[in-house]
């Protein structure tokens, strides 16, 4: 499966390199991909989207909204997109506290399919392996 993974950050390289140990052909995205060295292409963020089979959301919850919303949105029609961020303010506020960063980026991408998961603790790679629901995925990163 091509997963696209909207940022570079550590949430986004956990979730590349569990995935990536599974099979799948992973893509991350970058505002600025030339400035990126990682273990991992990088596109820029609507080339990693029209690229996808499903996209990640693992950009910073607070700016996710606004820079999803800047880029080209039909590479996005018809995919499941995955949000798995949290927006919080520096004091540890919600920047949505009647809704979510799922329920944002579902009202920007109508054409989408936003599935909100993985934003409540995992933080290794094992972790992560254990709780995907991804078909393909194993329940052990070892194997």
């Amino acid at each position: 499966m091509k997963i696209g993974i909207l940022g570079t950050g550590h949430v986004a390289g956990l979730l590349a390199a569990a995935w990536q140990k599974a099979g799948h052909d992973i893509t991350l995205g970058s505002r600025d991909p030339g400035s990126k060295q990682l273990d991992f292409a990088v596109d820029t963020l609507a080339g990693t989207a029209r690229g996808a089979d499903v996209v990640v959301n693992a950009i910073i919850g607070s700016a996710a909204v606004e820079t999803i919303s800047s880029i080209d949105l039909d590479g996005f029609d018809g995919k499941t997109v995955i949000d798995v961020t949290n927006a919080l303010t520096p004091g540890f506020e919600l920047v949505y506290p009647s809704s979510s960063v799922a329920a944002q980026v579902q009202q920007a991408l109508p054409d989408a399919h936003v599935v909100k998961t993985m934003n409540t603790g995992p933080s290794t790679e094992r972790d992560l392996v254990t709780c995907c629901v991804l078909p393909g995925i194993p329940a052990d990163p070892g194997g």
